[in-house]
């Protein structure tokens, strides 16, 4: 008797297809979209990653080059000298401020970085072969400790002293991917974060490929 033939064997992978769905997210999205002005940089990483995975980000409407400057934008800048500001530091979701800042409390009163935003953006980086010439190493890790919780140890998405900030282990997953993309763990305080409690015990720390 012949076999029968489930749907998933004649079933193909088009890539050509997904090249284009992601070229059209990329090159504009719907009008209900624009709402989500924080997530932009997020869609983003959804995007060239795929690109990337597909071997095809010579096929997007815009260099790696344009991305990369483009990411760039989204970093908050140092302010030299300014320690009352540090925890801000990193990669925001959206280009919010229609002004230039001329303070440090001008600048951070509603704007600093997001540890999810700030994995997104160093990931795109990655993708498109940037030197992290321009990313502030420094700042981004001495803000990194801001965002776990000194008591379970556990990392949030804003700084901690916020006190309305999410936590779970999306956010660990991306303070150890900032760590292995910076190559540098020494303000990850991993006595703090371990024992862990049972649902984070999946947990798997990634490595320079898997980020």
């Amino acid at each position: 008797m012949e076999k029968c033939k489930s749907k998933s064997d004649t079933l193909k992978f088009n890539r050509e297809s997904h090249i284009a769905y992601f070229n059209k997210l990329i090159s504009g999205m719907s009008s209900s979209y624009i709402e989500f002005t924080q997530n932009h940089l997020s869609g983003a990483y959804f995007i060239v990653s795929a690109m990337g995975v597909l071997d095809a980000l010579d096929q997007l409407p815009f260099t790696k080059q344009q991305i990369i400057n483009w990411v760039y934008e989204f970093q908050v800048p140092v302010l030299e000298g300014d320690k009352e500001h540090e925890r801000c530091y990193g990669f925001r979701g959206g280009l919010h401020l229609p002004f230039t800042p001329s303070t440090a409390g001008e600048l951070y009163a509603n704007d600093m970085g997001h540890i999810a935003n700030t994995y997104c953006a160093l990931a795109i980086l990655k993708v498109c072969g940037d030197d992290f010439s321009r990313v502030n190493k420094k700042a981004i890790l001495n803000a990194l400790k801001y965002y776990q919780d000194p008591e379970s140890g556990c990392f949030q998405c804003l700084p901690c002293e916020i006190g309305y900030s999410e936590e779970d282990t999306r956010f660990i997953y991306c303070a150890c991917c900032i760590c292995t993309i910076l190559n540098d763990w020494s303000l990850f305080d991993k006595e703090k974060n371990h024992p862990v409690p049972v649902s984070y015990t999946h947990l798997t720390l990634p490595t320079n490929r898997e980020v």
